[in-house]
């Protein structure tokens, strides 16, 4: 358990907390990255970067994708075509017509899914979910949100592996920085509610929740200058390496379970990195809302990656399933072997209440 947490305000999950983070310099991986305000401005600047330069007309996204991420490109220039990608894998490559580019996303850490084929065109890789595992891509441009692993109120970044030069970042807007503004306050609520400093969560949550409604609304935007300073100040490598432990140690811990599957990120997939959380996956979406509330209740609040109620086209049936019966813990830089150690005990106490019928205990 982290200093400062008062024992009982323990909780596991959600959205990051202000963290007191210190390095004597700046990661040299922020060199030649474009700060902007979130992983969907970062995506949407870029697609617009590929108009300018290179007549980009129609953008192939993975069927297996946040909604959010769509609804930034809602009203953009672009046609949008999906094609199959996801969790389970990846379906035929589209053919490439001139004007089309494809965005590829690394799921979970875990890398991206292999194509049948080359894609004969330009290529937008998303790595949010495990930014520095991109070493080795030729992609035209990547991208990322940097609020799925770093306790920022805002900020995304557009890079080129292939070493496209790139422009200025856009500036920040009003409308950004009062939203980001609004969820920093969030953040350092939440810090002082953990410290025990008070005891009504609505004093941050409501406030968390209207800044990420507006988060991505709006003109495009750079990041604001308290979430770049402090990007600069997270000890990038000791966060990674913590959460790979983190992640390895929970997911052993978790194995054996009847009627819930660790999922292991696949062999084969390309430039794996590492996972964002552990995934468990159950055997119907009832029982897995049965052990999202015993969690829930246990201040223990796991991840859907992704919801995808509301998605404009028809998912593979696969991917709902995904969708539907999986659930991640996180197991970032934030806990300590003990708060795992809770985690794990909690989850089998709970596989058990569920339902002797399912699982044997």
């Amino acid at each position: 358990m982290q200093m400062g947490i008062d024992p009982n305000r323990w909780e596991h999950g959600s959205d990051f907390h202000l963290e007191a983070l210190f390095t004597e310099e700046a990661s040299a991986w922020w060199e030649g990255k474009v700060r902007l305000a979130s992983g969907r401005d970062a995506l949407l600047w870029v697609l617009l970067l590929g108009r300018e330069r290179y007549g980009w007309t129609r953008v192939w996204l993975p069927s297996y994708n946040c909604e959010v991420v769509l609804q930034r490109l809602v009203g953009s220039p672009f046609q949008i075509r999906v094609y199959e990608a996801g969790p389970e894998g990846c379906g035929p490559t589209p053919n490439a017509e001139p004007g089309d580019v494809l965005v590829r996303t690394s799921y979970f850490g875990w890398g991206l899914p292999p194509l049948d084929r080359p894609f004969e065109g330009a290529t937008v890789e998303d790595h949010t979910h495990d930014p520095w595992a991109a070493t080795v891509s030729s992609a035209t441009f990547a991208v990322a949100s940097l609020r799925k692993t770093l306790p920022l109120s805002d900020g995304g970044v557009a890079w080129s592996p292939s070493g496209v030069p790139l422009p200025l970042s856009p500036a920040l807007t009003p409308d950004h920085a009062r939203s980001a503004a609004r969820r920093q306050a969030a953040m350092a609520l939440k810090r002082l509610y953990l410290a025990g400093a008070f005891s009504d969560k609505e004093a941050y949550r409501g406030m968390a929740v209207q800044a990420e409604a507006e988060l991505g609304q709006g003109a495009l935007s750079g990041m604001t200058g308290w979430s770049a300073a402090m990007a600069n100040a997270i000890p990038l490598e000791t966060w990674r390496e913590t959460r790979a432990a983190n992640g390895e140690w929970l997911a052993s811990a978790l194995e054996g379970l009847l009627g819930v599957e660790v999922i292991r990120p696949p062999m084969d997939w390309e430039m794996p990195g590492v996972p964002l959380g552990v995934f468990l996956r159950c055997r119907s979406a009832a029982i897995r809302q049965a052990l999202r509330d015993e969690l829930c209740a246990a201040r223990i609040y796991p991840a859907v990656l992704w919801p995808v109620g509301q998605l404009p086209y028809a998912l593979p049936e696969a991917q709902r399933m995904f969708s539907d019966t999986t659930l991640m813990l996180h197991v970032d830089a934030r806990y300590a072997r003990p708060d795992l150690e809770r985690v794990a005990q909690t989850v089998r106490s709970a596989v058990c209440h569920i339902s002797n019928d399912v699982f044997s205990c």
